[in-house]
């Protein structure tokens, strides 16, 4: 297990650090086998500090996905260019594919379902009826469920 750089986490006792190190520790492993003890331990700070920002480890996993998410979606997506979020997305799905297999194959896969900011938007676009979506709203539903089954069956494969 290497452990974040001491400026990182050492000084930073926060949430960013501690989810950094949570994304770390599940490139490198199971999700149900990382504990409060490894975060900690990676990351060079006490339990308190962890529960401080988190109730435990599920509550740690719904924060980085959804910081994740906002993250590519405020930083690289431009208003009025959904097609070029989704693409991005997908892209960050792929450099991290080993943490998302394995979210998707542990004992929380529903939870991981459901926590993602872009389903979210999905669910919310299902709603709007057709003729009401702005900007080729049909086309971009279409859009988001094929890239919906696209990861779905990607994590199902590995």
């Amino acid at each position: 297990m290497t452990s974040l750089p001491f400026w990182r986490c050492g000084n930073e006792p926060n949430k960013k650090a501690i989810s950094d190190a949570f994304w770390q520790l599940l490139e490198e492993g199971p999700y149900n086998k990382i504990t409060v003890q490894n975060i900690v331990e990676y990351c060079q700070v006490n339990r308190n500090t962890f529960y401080y920002h988190f109730q435990d480890i599920p509550a740690l996993t719904e924060y980085s996905i959804q910081e994740w998410t906002e993250e590519i979606i405020k930083n690289h997506c431009e208003f009025g260019a959904p097609i070029q979020c989704i693409t991005l997305i997908a892209q960050e799905c792929i450099r991290r594919k080993n943490a998302f297999v394995y979210l998707y194959s542990s004992s929380h896969r529903e939870e991981f379902m459901r926590w993602g900011c872009f389903f979210d938007f999905l669910y919310e676009l299902r709603k709007i009826p057709e003729g009401k979506q702005a900007h080729g709203g049909g086309f971009l539903f279409r859009y988001f469920h094929i890239f919906y089954s696209w990861i779905v069956k990607m994590l199902r494969k590995l």
